[in-house]
């Protein structure tokens, strides 16, 4: 099994102070104890880093780095350029045509990876409502 994390948990979880925090701690051990692989998009790093880059938390940037590059925590890449330009397109035309969610490209984007099997069997772990499964 794989699952996707959102930058709603990876934010809680490297920041005490953030209202999801205890939750998003549980969430991930449990995520572990399945022994699922854990995934994120380039999107979603842009966001964590972002985020925790404003709020100061430098160490907590380095730790989800080092989760990266021992592969704790995989990022997804298309496996080709026509794929991730079809990822791209399907992702756009989720949100020009999106009614009543305003969810943002990077949320809708992860929505694709799942729904389409880009990322098989893949479930997705969030806090935003439209995208948890």
């Amino acid at each position: 099994m794989n699952v996707l994390i959102d930058s709603s948990v990876l934010i809680a979880v490297h920041d005490s102070d953030d209202i999801h925090h205890d939750r998003s701690v549980k969430d991930l051990v449990k995520v572990g104890e399945q022994e699922s692989k854990m995934w994120v998009t380039e999107h979603v790093l842009d966001e964590v880093f972002t985020i925790l880059s404003k709020r100061r938390k430098t160490k907590q940037i380095e730790h989800l780095w080092s989760l990266i590059e021992s592969s704790d925590i995989r990022v997804y890449v298309p496996q080709s350029a026509s794929q991730a330009m079809q990822i791209m397109r399907q992702t756009y035309n989720q949100l020009i045509n999106q009614k009543q969610k305003r969810a943002s490209y990077t949320d809708l984007h992860q929505a694709v990876l799942v729904k389409n099997q880009y990322l098989k069997d893949t479930s997705i772990l969030s806090y935003d409502r439209h995208l948890m499964s």
